[in-house]
């Protein structure tokens, strides 16, 4: 039995360097010599934890979570319940943020990301970056950190942690110059964005060239870093720029990842505006799928369900736009836009004291969306003094220069020119003076 045991111990452990070695068709090897170990001595701790481990590599997380558990694994079974979709519960197995290890720090970043809390995610990422210090899993760490301060909107906060980055990082990898890019596209820098997207495009196309694969192989793996940029020229003007690789990467939609290609789509169909309504539609209504749901960001699903309603709107379809707008509701039921776009469908069905009151009950949240679309709804209507009088209750915007330019400007088509002046002369009041230089009028 001794030597049985010691034969099988020196068969599981060259499985294992094999493994280790990279060889992926040693795994399954691995998993018999662990159960021929585990039959003659179930207390074998290495057996166990070489099945573990091989279980996990396989992506048999099922398999592989109870035997963590009766190990007292925690973070590995806070792994495979990650796999598993159930992040509660891997997030209460893993240490206190304050005590985390690096492993531990980016499970739970990785975990929080996925749920759509990236702030949380950010902070996580953050400490793992700390922790790290230098070399390839720090940069890996910033990566994913600009990526969650990007999704959770904190666009600033992104640029300024990307310009503290040394600058041998940003000009070698091009996942974290994709990630400025967004940061910036975020802040609305387009221009810098475009730069950013172009020495992204440039690395990954060097990164590729050494494989071996086709010139199409090579454009679905840029797929991504492709439809970004060509956003990015929609947003400068550069729509027929746009539109081609938009039809390019249409072309691919089969290869691409699905969530890239939905974004392609959705992207076309915010082109087009209201022509080829249908073919849009078609577009929509796939991009509203639930196979697709679980691969989006908040932020696309949020973005595909908008344009639906918008475009159901430009299609004369209540019915439809209203379903969207339940769908749309329901999932953000923070968001004033369902709102606003069912105002619109209540100006269509010429109700426009319904629309109104249904901004009203909107503007009401402190969301300055619908109090615009009532005071250009009032502006429509040729009635200056009404959306001068919404505009007024913008406290939030009573320095923006755009806000401030079209106060003074409805206060002078009334003949209030003293209104003007005055509202002109507050704004001047909290800026400071405008030593900044930043409200003119010509």
């Amino acid at each position: 039995r001794a030597r049985a045991m010691d034969a099988l111990l020196s068969e599981l452990a060259s499985l294992v360097e094999d493994a280790r070695a990279g060889r992926e068709d040693a795994l399954v090897p691995v998993l018999g010599a662990c159960d021929r170990v585990l039959a003659l001595d179930p207390s074998d701790a290495s057996a166990r934890h070489a099945k573990l481990v091989a279980l996990i590599e396989l992506g048999r997380y099922e398999e592989a979570e109870p035997l963590a558990a009766a190990a007292g694994a925690n973070y590995e079974r806070a792994y495979c319940l990650y796999q598993l979709s159930r992040g509660d519960e891997a997030l209460a197995l893993l240490s206190p943020e304050d005590q985390a290890s690096e492993a531990e720090a980016v499970l739970a970043a990785q975990i929080l990301y996925r749920e759509g809390e990236y702030r949380e995610s950010a902070q996580r990422f953050q400490a793992a970056a700390t922790m790290a210090e230098s070399g390839g899993a720090a940069s890996e760490h910033q990566t994913n950190l600009l990526a969650a301060l990007v999704l959770a909107g904190e666009y600033a906060e992104a640029a300024t942690y990307a310009e503290g980055l040394p600058e041998q990082a940003q000009s070698q990898q091009f996942e974290l110059a994709y990630n400025v890019a967004c940061a910036r596209i975020g802040r609305g820098e387009f221009d810098r964005a475009k730069a950013a997207l172009v020495r992204a495009l440039g690395l990954c196309r060097d990164n590729l060239t050494g494989e071996e694969m086709s010139e199409e192989e090579m454009e679905v793996e840029l797929g991504v870093l492709t439809a970004q940029a060509a956003y990015v020229d929609q947003m400068l003007g550069f729509d027929s720029s746009a539109a081609a690789a938009y039809a390019t990467l249409a072309g691919f939609k089969t290869e691409l990842e699905p969530a890239v290609a939905a974004v392609v789509a959705n992207n076309t169909v915010a082109l087009r505006g209201e022509s080829a309504v249908f073919d849009s539609w078609k577009k929509c209504k796939a991009n509203l799928a639930d196979a697709l749901r679980k691969k989006l960001t908040c932020g696309q699903r949020k973005a595909f369900l908008t344009n639906a309603a918008l475009l159901s709107v430009a299609m004369a379809k209540p019915d439809q736009a209203n379903e969207v707008l339940a769908t749309l509701a329901a999932e953000f039921p923070s968001s004033q836009t369902p709102a606003v776009i069912s105002a619109a469908l209540s100006v269509r069905a010429k109700r426009p004291a319904e629309a109104e009151a249904t901004l009203r009950a909107a503007a009401s949240d402190g969301d300055p969306m619908p109090t615009l679309a009532l005071a250009q709804m009032q502006l429509d209507a040729k009635d200056s003094s009404a959306a001068l009088r919404t505009l007024h209750g913008l406290r939030s915007l009573s320095s923006s220069p755009a806000l401030v330019s079209a106060l003074v400007t409805l206060h002078e088509r009334i003949g209030d020119v003293e209104g003007g002046a005055a509202v002109l002369q507050a704004a001047l009041e909290d800026t400071g003076g405008g030593g900044g230089g930043g409200l003119l009028r010509g």
